[in-house]
């Protein structure tokens, strides 16, 4: 006895995943092109570590402004871990701000935690819209926003 299965009730999900996957991977080769990142694990690497700083710096209805703006799998991403009661984190300095993703680069050691700061908010800029953007920079300390691309 042979068991059919019947249609999905979605039958655009493969669709919509392959549209997500092909949204973010344009994302990843971009800050590989703004970066130098020679491989798209480093360059998710970077994104994910400053995404989640960033992220965790922010009010949460501020991180859900920004995050609205992202591929839906950029989007799981950004939320994976996240801790909205603990929010916003009170880094206060680019030191502050840097250690944190330096810590959550872990093992990827050849990617300079500045360098990543600088290369995923050059992305954002780039990717988010300026309204937006200009929302995420307000909410940030001075020390924090010099790693931003100008205005």
């Amino acid at each position: 006895m042979f068991l059919t299965h019947p249609e999905p009730p979605y039958p655009t999900i493969a669709p919509n995943l392959r549209a997500t996957m092909e949204k973010t991977l344009e994302w990843v080769h971009e800050l590989q092109d703004i970066s130098g990142f020679p491989s798209e694990t480093q360059a998710w690497a970077a994104m994910r570590a400053v995404l989640h700083t960033l992220r965790d710096r922010l009010t949460p209805d501020e991180a859900a402004d920004l995050a609205s703006q992202m591929p839906m799998l950029l989007r799981g991403m950004y939320y994976e871990g996240y801790n909205p009661g603990s929010t916003p984190l009170r880094l206060r300095t680019r030191e502050q701000f840097i250690e944190i993703v330096e810590r959550r680069l872990g093992n990827h050691t050849r990617i300079h935690p500045e360098f990543a700061c600088r290369a995923v908010f050059d992305l954002l800029d780039r990717r988010i819209s300026r309204g937006e953007i200009l929302d995420v920079r307000r909410m940030l300390p001075a020390d924090i926003r010099w790693m931003w691309p100008p205005a």
